[in-house]
């Protein structure tokens, strides 16, 4: 089981039938959305390859001044003055954004066994750590997502929809996997085949491997809130395969972990792994409440 658990695995999913709304609302798509939508409302997650560029990526890796001559006025960061800096809080100098890299370890204080974390970093477990970004790339981000269709995309699913988090994730070396849970909240909701109210978008920034570590899924776990994932339905999981600027969509209520990061231990090349996570909902979550607005 552990094997066969720790691979990468794109494995289709069988389809499901789909209940009246469902089928509804895969009618209404667009042709060009149709088939997103269909994979989001059965099996609770999708993939949209290629959203964020190689130079787009290193931005929000590296900052703004490392791609500061071949990201153009149509790409994610507009970056005609030299210097470009977007400033989070004027207190403290660590909390200037440089950078993903440069700007979550200056919030990373390591005192011999002791670790201090600056605000505005969080600590979601060991080795875990969540920065919110900026306005001014946050803003470029949506703008990004446009471009790609996501945003179509999920305000088709979730028209009452607004953003409420744009983060960036880190998972260091050595850090252990995820207890498996949802995003959202099923307090409310109908226990099977709920209405959208919450989406999470991931996109690793860095390479992701079966030594990294990724984002494992249940599928359909987001159509009944007393599913059993040792059931016919749900036996499989899925750890999808992404490239570095896809885009893993998946529901606020399907079951899901990220994986540990073994890189350093089993090849013995520690590797960071970042990636960007946004979350869109109609109202707030306990998980939007830790670094969301």
């Amino acid at each position: 089981d552990d094997e066969i658990g720790n691979r990468l695995s794109v494995t289709p999913v069988k389809p499901m039938k789909l209940v009246s709304w469902q089928v509804k609302k895969v009618e209404d798509a667009s042709p060009n959305l149709r088939t997103n939508v269909r994979n989001y409302l059965d099996t609770g997650y999708t993939i949209i390859p290629n959203v964020l560029a190689p130079t787009e990526v290193s931005t929000l890796l590296n900052g703004p001044e490392c791609s500061r001559e071949v990201v153009t006025s149509g790409s994610m960061l507009n970056l005609n003055a030299p210097n470009h800096r977007m400033t989070m809080r004027k207190r403290k100098a660590n909390q200037e954004w440089l950078g993903a890299i440069k700007t979550i370890n200056a919030c990373i204080k390591q005192d011999g066994h002791t670790e201090t974390v600056l605000c505005p970093l969080t600590t979601r477990a060991p080795g875990r750590y969540d920065m919110p970004l900026p306005t001014h790339i946050r803003e470029s981000i949506i703008n990004t997502l446009s471009n790609k269709q996501v945003v179509d995309f999920i305000k088709f699913l979730c028209p009452r929809g607004k953003w409420r988090t744009h983060d960036i994730l880190l998972s260091k070396p050595a850090s252990s996997r995820q207890v498996v849970h949802t995003d959202s909240s099923w307090e409310g909701k109908r226990k099977r085949n709920p209405p959208i109210h919450y989406i999470t978008i991931l996109i690793p920034l860095t390479v992701q491997d079966k030594v990294t570590g990724g984002t494992r899924v249940w599928p359909r776990s987001h159509r009944d809130k007393n599913a059993d994932v040792s059931s016919t339905n749900y036996i499989d999981t899925i750890e999808p395969l992404l490239k570095i600027g896809d885009a893993l969509v998946f529901d606020g209520l399907l079951s899901h972990c990220g994986m540990e990061n073994n890189s350093g231990i089993l090849d013995g090349v520690p590797r960071d792994r970042y990636f960007y996570y946004g979350a869109f909902a109609t109202g707030h979550d306990p998980n939007t409440d830790v670094t969301g607005s």
